[in-house]
């Protein structure tokens, strides 16, 4: 990091200052690999290197108890008299 591009790590230092995980680029495996909560963050690489883990998104479905449909926004597919044909279910994303 320099004074060129310091800017462009404002918001990774920011993310660790609250608390949340970065991630450096391997560059052998080009997968993130996690800093861990005792590893040091030196920043030498180029800004693009780094970034902050992502969170999974969770978020509510609706289930047809017989299996003919799911929806996801359920005050436009069904009347008042059929929710109990309907089962609401939580999913999250999975994030590799």
């Amino acid at each position: 990091m320099d004074k060129k591009n310091a800017h462009l790590f404002l918001p990774l230092v920011q993310a660790l200052a609250d608390g949340k995980t970065l991630q450096l680029k391997s560059y052998n495996t080009e997968c993130w690999e996690d800093f861990g909560d005792d590893d040091p963050v030196a920043f030498c690489g180029d800004p693009e290197d780094y970034r902050i883990k992502s969170e999974p998104r969770t978020w509510d479905v609706w289930l047809h108890m017989a299996g003919k449909a799911i929806h996801s926004n359920p005050d436009k597919w069904h009347g008042p008299n059929d929710w109990n044909e309907w089962k609401q279910i939580k999913v999250q994303e999975v994030l590799e």
